[in-house]
């Protein structure tokens, strides 16, 4: 959007256009905050944060499905990683943070 103004228009942006942004902005980016805070205080930040781990491999599988993207090596052990990583933060399995022994 910042560069917008840099880019030759072929036409004039019709009013549905600007619907659409408006749509866009409503729902996909003003809807997602609201969700995403709502997380925060009912879970903690910890472990909503884990969740915004999982959207560069959600990005890259539709990239797979839809745009017919070739997934490489690096990019499985890319994956693995982060979804390790989000087992030891959120604590699954009991692998990961545990309570600090408290001091009497």
């Amino acid at each position: 959007m910042p560069l917008l103004f840099f880019v030759p228009f072929n036409r004039t942006p019709l009013l549905s256009d600007w619907a659409y942004i408006t749509a866009l902005a409503v729902f996909c980016s003003s809807l997602c905050y609201v969700i995403y805070f709502g997380l925060v205080v009912k879970v903690g930040a910890t472990r909503a944060i884990s969740v915004e781990f999982l959207v560069t491999l959600v990005a890259v599988l539709i990239g797979a499905i839809y745009l017919k993207e070739v997934i490489t090596l690096i990019q499985l052990l890319g994956g693995a990683f982060v979804l390790v990583g989000c087992v030891f933060i959120l604590g699954l399995f009991g692998l990961g943070k545990t309570s600090a022994p408290s001091i009497q």
